[in-house]
This record gives C-alpha cells, sequence and structure tokens, in this order.
C-alpha cells in the first residue's frame, strides 16, 4: 500500500490540506510540464491560482488526495457546495482503495464543510463519527487530530470535550514530529 503524504497546513491558519512541500505533482511536473507556477502560487497564497493549477492536475491525473486538496481549497474560497462534492469523492476512492486514514481525513473535511459552511451540525457530527471510526486500530497517527481537531476552537462549545480530543490528538502528532528528526 502507498504511503500516505504528511500534512501541513499551508493557509495561514484557514486548515487546507495540503501535503507537507505542496501538492505532489505527477512524476514532478504539472500537467503543463513545470511545477514552478504551482510552486509560485503556493508562495505568493494565490488561492484560486493554486484551485485551477489542481483541477488541471486532477483531470490529466484522477487522484483523490488531489481531490480532496481542491475540496479543502473550495471550503476556503467559500465554494461549499463543490468542497462538499469533492471531498465525498476523495472519501469513496480511498475507502474503496482501503486507505483508512486518508479516508478518516476526507470524513473530516466532509464533517467540517456540514458543520462551518452548511450549518448542519448533526451531519457534520457524523462525518467525525465515521472518520473516528475509521482510525479505530489504527493507533497514534497525525490523521487522528485531522479527525478530533477537525473544527476550529470558536465553533466548539464544549471546552472539556475539546481538552479530550486534543489529549487523544497529541500522541500522534508527537510521533509524527518524531518521525521527522
Amino acid at each position: 500500500m502507498p504511503s500516505l503524504p504528511r500534512f501541513a497546513n499551508r493557509s495561514s491558519g484557514s486548515g487546507a490540506i495540503l501535503p507537507r512541500g505542496g501538492p505532489k505533482l505527477t512524476g514532478g511536473q504539472s500537467p503543463r510540464g513545470s511545477s514552478d507556477g504551482l510552486a509560485a502560487s503556493l508562495q505568493s497564497g494565490d488561492i484560486q491560482a493554486i484551485r485551477r493549477q489542481l483541477a488541471s492536475q486532477l483531470e490529466a491525473d484522477p487522484d483523490p488526495m488531489v481531490e480532496l486538496q481542491l475540496a479543502q481549497l473550495d471550503y476556503i474560497s467559500y465554494d461549499f457546495d463543490m468542497g462538499l462534492v469533492r471531498a465525498e469523492a476523495a472519501f469513496g476512492t480511498l475507502r474503496r482503495q482501503g486507505r483508512r486514514r486518508a479516508a478518516a481525513v476526507a470524513a473530516a473535511a466532509i464533517g467540517r464543510i456540514y458543520f462551518e459552511g452548511l450549518d448542519n451540525q448533526a451531519a457534520a457530527r457524523g462525518w467525525f463519527v465515521r472518520g473516528a471510526t475509521l482510525l479505530e486500530g489504527e493507533g497514534d497517527c497525525v490523521e487522528r487530530g485531522w479527525v478530533e481537531l477537525g473544527l476550529v476552537g470558536c465553533s466548539v462549545t464544549d471546552v472539556t470535550r475539546l481538552a479530550e480530543q486534543a489529549a487523544l490528538a497529541v500522541p500522534g502528532a508527537e510521533r509524527s514530529i518524531d518521525d521527522r528528526t
């Protein structure tokens, strides 16, 4: 099974999921032959340019992780309907591929879109539970943080529960940091 990319927040607090170092381009190249434009867009913070470039990449080479990245960019661009469509498509593909951890991150993205974008807290809770269920038996992993802490703090009304969720997420984050050093 292919390894999962590490996730890092590359959007100055927005919660967008992008692999460390930016999106992985097929063969190191964009569909137009160079990753320079995408790298420049990432550094400039031009979200719309990044969306266009990733959409071109997805069209040329379907990849559920790219689709999930686009869903996150749609979310931070307030295009909640498109973000939901893309996140659900990524979730389905990742589940079929048996990539439970990545599917859990996609479930958390869907939960965030429902909660913060579409104001449907019941649907959001269901997706966060689905993400947690996918991580059962996975041990400490960084993806648990995306599921347990999928909402920004101001969206959480129960600070005790938030502290409990953070405690569940910390071991995976610490292990991820240890793995990098």
